[in-house]
């Protein structure tokens, strides 16, 4: 006897039409339920969040993209069809830019659902103004709850370079995403350990050595 699919959920923040559309298409897999969202907003703190939000950036003013990013909000993986003035969160694992197929969008869904995903990740405060990838190193690093994350696998999830790829371009991200860190009324510290970085509570660590002054890690 064959065992019904898991049924994953999926919520769409977008033009009215454009959702009938892609939820109409996305009705050929039995295990996808796609339904529209009102707000942003309607999904933060959600007793039953969707498992995964496709978000319309012409639909969803910056400011509240913003605010969904750096108050947790959603927290789940997003699907961003066309840009947006702020950077977008590091939650967001696909764009999809317009024009765009249908076909695009369906591929986009699936590829997500099916790759590995980190773990439920702290964010940012605002107050911080981090581009793209400092935003994505902080989550990665805060995902890790105080451990090390190596280099080679920042370079890997931010950027999505192999282990022989020859670059400093983390350094110089660790470096800056340190002294935003540092002039910053905030609690964490960015320190560097053998091989990787980490993110630690200052409230709860003693200070130690986080690395020489162009974010190399030490040892």
């Amino acid at each position: 006897m064959t065992s019904a699919p898991s049924i994953v959920h999926i919520a769409m923040i977008a033009a009215p039409s454009l959702t009938t559309v892609v939820v109409g298409h996305f009705s050929t897999r039995l295990d996808w339920r796609c339904s529209a969202a009102p707000t942003l907003e309607s999904l933060i703190g959600s007793e039953t969040p969707p498992d995964l939000l496709i978000l319309d950036a012409e639909a969803c003013p910056s400011a509240s993209l913003e605010a969904l990013a750096w108050l947790g909000g959603f927290g789940g993986p997003m699907i961003l069809i066309g840009g947006c003035d702020a950077a977008p969160p590091a939650s967001v694992v696909a764009h999809v830019p317009r024009p765009f197929r249908l076909a695009e969008l369906f591929d986009a869904v699936q590829r997500t659902l099916t790759r590995p995903l980190l773990p439920p990740v702290a964010v940012a405060p605002a107050s911080l103004r981090l581009t793209e990838k400092e935003a994505a190193i902080f989550a990665r690093l805060a995902a890790a709850n105080g451990g090390v994350v190596a280099r080679t696998q920042l370079l890997s999830e931010v950027w999505g370079y192999g282990p022989g790829v020859s670059t400093r371009t983390l350094e110089t991200h660790i470096s800056r995403l340190r002294r935003k860190i540092a002039a910053a009324d905030v609690r964490w510290r960015l320190v560097a350990a053998a091989g990787g970085y980490r993110l630690v509570d200052s409230a709860a660590t003693a200070p130690e050595n986080s690395g020489d002054r162009d974010g190399n890690p030490l040892g």
